[in-house]
């Protein structure tokens, strides 16, 4: 089933699940509003998130599965621990910040950006493309920067800063025929 908030920017929805499990098979709209999913064992999105100006705000003690497409159409912010990535991460300025180990595991190229303007892309922990040459992964931070905090494998896979107006790796990439 779907979920839709009005928009408006008044009908913020916060969703606790304490030990318990978040899962969204429905496309979700936020429009202008906020989603938070305070706090859950983990979180698992099939149907994919959809917004404009609002913010995505996910904390697991788990992981985040995110099969759906995140996009934001504007300058709406996505924060998530850690997840592992099976659709595209996007936003139009806004800022994509990944506080926990991130896994690129869609089977295809996946794409995290902000856009042409402004707007950082952060990855505060490891990032992991898993093997199989097939989970080539696109960064585009536009006229923002690109931080990869944590060690950085690529195994077999592709990883491509597009755009950035700078780009601060702390831990090293490694990899056998990533380029």
């Amino acid at each position: 089933s779907t979920l839709a908030l009005s928009s408006g920017g008044s009908d913020d929805l916060t969703i606790t699940a304490g030990t318990g499990a978040v899962t969204l098979t429905g496309a979700v709209t936020l429009n202008d509003n906020d989603l938070t999913i305070a706090s859950s064992q983990s979180s698992v999105i099939t149907g994919g998130i959809s917004g404009s100006t609002g913010a995505l705000d996910i904390t697991d003690s788990g992981t985040t599965d995110v099969n759906g497409a995140l996009a934001m159409s504007g300058a709406g912010t996505i924060t998530l621990d850690g997840a592992t990535l099976g659709a595209d991460v996007t936003t139009v300025g806004g800022a994509i910040n990944f506080s926990g180990a991130v896994t690129a595991d869609q089977g295809s190229a996946t794409a995290v950006g902000t856009g042409a303007g402004a707007g950082d892309v952060t990855f505060g922990s490891t990032l992991a493309l898993t093997s199989g040459g097939n989970d080539d992964l696109s960064i585009t931070a536009g006229t923002g920067a690109v931080t990869l905090t944590g060690a950085v494998t690529l195994n077999d896979n592709d990883l491509t800063i597009a755009s950035s107006q700078n780009s601060v790796i702390t831990a090293g990439i490694s990899g056998s025929t990533g380029a």
